[in-house]
Parts: C-alpha cells; structure tokens; sequence
C-alpha cells in the first residue's frame, strides 16, 4: 500500500487538494468555492473545479493562481 504525501497546509484552509487515480498514474486536483456573480454576492457561490496535475506542486500552484484570481475579481466590486 502506498503512503499519501503529506500535503502543506494553507493558512485559513482556501481551497482543498486532493489526489485520485487514473490508469495513467497519480493525478491530483483542487477545489475553491467562488462567487457566481461578483458584483451581486446574494446569489451565492459555486465549486470551481480543476484537476489533471501530475504533481501536487504543479496543483498547488494553479490554486495559489486561482485564489489570486478571485481576489482581484472581489477587489473590483
């Protein structure tokens, strides 16, 4: 049985990580909830999605990029 990397941890926990299998090996994906329109916050959030990293380095990066993007989108309205 193979061990699970340890995964870092994120001040306040923004998003989630999470690795899965494929037939092609190890692919790990994240997860952030955004709002569905910025501008009207009464509306809610949706999941937001994105997977397919090989590395977990790789999918920590797209969320740091991610959680950027939907700060600058927050900071705009």
């Amino acid at each position: 049985m193979t061990e699970k990397p340890v995964r870092r941890s994120r001040s306040r926990h923004a998003g989630s990580i999470t690795s899965y299998a494929t037939q092609s090996g190890q692919r790990w994906k994240f997860q952030i909830y955004v709002a569905k329109d910025p501008e009207l916050p009464e509306l809610g959030d949706t999941r937001l999605t994105r997977g397919g990293f090989k590395s977990l380095d790789e999918a920590q990066r797209a969320l740091a990029e991610a959680l950027r993007k939907k700060k600058s989108v927050a900071c705009r309205v």
